[in-house]
């Protein structure tokens, strides 16, 4: 190797060396100060010792302090320089490989050995596999956290198989990791094959997110609801065996049905009754939302109150039909005598495409007498107002205070 630089420089210099041939007396490989192996051999000017290069930095480093002293003779002239002879012969030796015993056959000039071993980073991939089949290397992958070095010679085994390396499941095409991931992903991943989770038919495969739809649809061995469950038959037979079922459950099936029909009939009487109060209640309301509290003709007990000389009391006529008002008071003479009570109604045309015709008015006194107004009482007016209509009825005298509209029809 050319210049001031170190020869080896990819193995430690604490390696065990083993020489093919016996060191010559004369040449020192070892350094006098730390006793380890010198990869570029340094030369004292004072006692002409060999130190390695790191002794020789120490002693520089101490120099710059006015320390420094010479670390075999302790002379204060201390200097050392590179011995290029000495580190030549030393380049020249013959050693056998480090690792001859495991076998390794090589042997070689110690030189060379650094070649031999190829020593490679993990992501150093150039001529990664070359070399001696016993150094120790780290696997490539960077996932891999493994702190032990591999033998070159099962290095590409392990890299092939490393739960560390890149990989794509091929199941579904779309999870990328590590193998490790993927090997986990495959515990979840809808495309990963399956078996069927009855016993009996764990030799069918199916993709996992398939299974339960298999369950629910198609496996022969699935245990499932008889069809009469509804009735009462809590069986549950394979669905292989459905049709067997029913058979021999025949007569049993038949006396469910009966009873099942006979509570169905029961409870759809109990609905009907639900239903209509809910209806009633429901056409209540709303009457009560379209016509607000105005009061409606037509119950007996409830009829439309309208007292004497008041204002005009607006009511519905029997089943909502149509609008109407009402009001009455005295009618006097030029004289100003009292002569009768007069009533007054109003119909409204309202949504209707002509004016209803009122043929017949039932009222009551407070007193509880009824009177039949009929259409001969009623005196319609003329006018051709095609919103309203008024009514007009001349009533007996009994009726002073208070009136009550029972019907109009």
């Amino acid at each position: 190797m050319a210049g001031t630089s170190s020869f080896v420089i990819s193995w430690p210099k604490n390696i065990k060396l083993s020489f093919v041939k016996p060191l010559p007396e004369d040449l020192d490989i070892y350094c006098s100060k730390c006793r380890l192996f010198m990869q570029n051999p340094h030369q004292t000017s004072c006692c002409g010792i060999h130190l390695c290069e790191d002794c020789h930095k120490m002693a520089n480093a101490k120099l710059y302090r006015h320390t420094s002293k010479c670390p075999s003779c302790s002379s204060s002239q201390y200097n050392a320089f590179p011995d290029r002879a000495h580190r030549r012969r030393i380049k020249a030796l013959e050693v056998h490989c480090i690792h001859c015993v495991k076998q390794c056959s090589w042997s070689g000039k110690l030189e060379e050995l650094s070649a031999h071993l190829n020593y490679r980073e993990k992501k150093d991939l150039y001529r990664r596999y070359e070399g001696c089949s016993y150094t120790e290397i780290r696997c490539k992958h960077d996932s891999c956290f493994s702190f032990f070095y591999h033998e070159r010679r099962l290095l590409k085994a392990h890299e092939d198989n490393c739960k560390h390396r890149p990989a794509t499941c091929a199941y579904c095409y779309i999870f990328k990791g590590t193998f490790e991931k993927v090997e986990d992903h495959h515990k979840t991943c809808g495309m990963f094959p399956v078996p069927c989770t009855n016993k009996d038919h764990q030799d069918f495969t199916i993709r996992r997110k398939n299974l339960q739809h298999h369950l629910d649809t198609d496996c022969p061995f699935q245990p499932i609801d008889c069809q009469f469950k509804w009735a009462g038959c809590n069986d549950r037979p394979k669905r292989k065996d459905e049709r067997q079922h029913n058979a021999a459950s025949l007569q049993d099936h038949l006396l469910l049905l009966a009873g099942a029909c006979s509570q169905l009939k029961k409870d759809n009487e109990d609905l009907r009754e639900q239903l209509n109060q809910l209806t009633k209640a429901r056409v209540e309301k709303l009457d009560h939302t379209v016509h607000g509290d105005l009061p409606v003709t037509g119950d007996e007990n409830n009829p439309v109150h309208v007292k004497a000389d008041g204002q005009p009391v607006p009511f519905f006529s029997d089943n909502y039909k149509y609008k109407m008002s009402v009001k009455f008071g005295k009618v006097r003479s030029a004289t100003h005598f009292f002569t009768s009570y007069n009533i007054e109604f109003k119909v409204y045309r309202g949504n209707h495409k002509v004016i209803p015709d009122v043929k017949r008015i039932v009222i009551k006194s407070d007193r509880g007498k009824q009177v039949v107004l009929r259409e001969g009482d009623l005196v319609k007016d003329p006018s051709k107002d095609n919103e309203k209509q008024r009514i007009h009825a001349t009533i007996p005298d009994i009726y002073r205070e208070v009136i009550y509209i029972i019907k109009v029809s």
